[in-house]
C-alpha cells in the first residue's frame, strides 16, 4: 500500500494590506494571515500570494501601502516592491519561516 501524500495550499490575499477583518476592524486582513500559526500550516506546501491584479489597480489608484502598514517605511509605492515586501512579511514573520522560501504570486 502506498503512503498517502497530503500538500497544504495557503492563500496569502495580498491585495488587502488596507483592510480591516470584518469582525474586527482593528485587525489589518494581511497582517492577519501574517499572524497565522496554526500548527497545520507550519508544514505548508505551498503558499500562492493571491489577487496581485487587484494590488496593482490599487497601487496604481494611488493608495500608499505605508499608510496602512507604516512597517513599509520608504520603499517605493510600487506593485513590484510592495509584493516583494509583503512576501518578505509572511517569510520574516508568518507561516513561511525556514522550511518554505519559494511562493507564486497569482
Amino acid at each position: 500500500m502506498r503512503p498517502a501524500w497530503l500538500a497544504t495550499i495557503f492563500l496569502a490575499l495580498i491585495s488587502c494590506f488596507d483592510e480591516q477583518l470584518v469582525e474586527d476592524r482593528n485587525v489589518n486582513r494581511f497582517e492577519d494571515s501574517v499572524v497565522c500559526s496554526s500548527p497545520q500550516l507550519s508544514q505548508t506546501a505551498s503558499i500562492f500570494m493571491n489577487k496581485c491584479d487587484l494590488l496593482e489597480k490599487k497601487i496604481k489608484s494611488g493608495v500608499s501601502v505605508k499608510k496602512s502598514l507604516p512597517s513599509f517605511e520608504d520603499r517605493p509605492n510600487g506593485t513590484a516592491s510592495v509584493a516583494k515586501y509583503l512576501r518578505f512579511l509572511l517569510v520574516r514573520d508568518g507561516i513561511l519561516r525556514e522550511h518554505l522560501r519559494h511562493s507564486n504570486f497569482v
